[in-house]
């Protein structure tokens, strides 16, 4: 008969292991018929596995070594805007490439909706912030950026091509560079 073997491992402890030492710590455990310890171990594990499926916009290779400057969307009428008391506004969520958004907000970059492409921005200003937004629908995560917004204004013309309900003004990286050095 198996001898059961009481543990101290909890959930977060098993998280906080490198990979390697938490598949080492649920061998073990497994080899010596700790069962609770195993499914324990294969939660950590399975924690760390990405989605099957994700709807997170990842930077293409190109866009890294661009600047987006502005932000534009169409977006009727305000449609999921929350306005703050402090003057600022929240947009509604956007699939949006959060590293090069990161990148964007130490240059102050803008953003702009639009009734349309052809129309000025009807509300813009610098991005303050953001948050990232996990929807979980059907066992696939959607991960979108809600922008926190210092409105101003100045409309700003549609910026980018395609034919999509989104645009972006770049600069390339020796712009950056540029920019860098202005900042020094």
């Amino acid at each position: 008969m198996a001898k059961a073997h009481a543990h101290t491992w909890t959930i977060e402890k098993l998280s906080a292991l490198e990979l390697a030492k938490l598949k080492v710590v649920r061998e073990n455990a497994d080899r010596s018929g700790a069962s609770e310890l195993v499914a324990m171990c294969d939660s950590a594990i399975g924690l760390r596995k990405p989605p099957a499926s994700t709807r997170t916009r990842k930077a293409a290779d190109s866009e890294i070594g661009d600047l987006v400057t502005e932000y534009h969307f169409v977006c009727r009428n305000d449609r999921g805007v929350k306005f703050n008391s402090d003057g600022t506004f929240w947009s509604t969520s956007w699939v949006v490439a959060e590293e090069v958004l990161q990148k964007s907000l130490k240059y102050g970059a803008k953003f702009a909706l639009h009734n349309s492409k052809a129309e000025s921005s009807y509300r813009q200003g610098t991005i303050k912030d953001y948050q990232r937004i996990d929807d979980f629908d059907e066992g696939q995560v959607e991960a979108r950026i809600d922008f926190l917004v210092v409105p101003d204004d100045t409309p700003l013309d549609w910026a980018g091509a395609g034919a999509g309900e989104k645009g972006y003004k770049r600069v390339k990286s020796s712009g950056i560079r540029a920019i860098d050095a202005i900042e020094s």
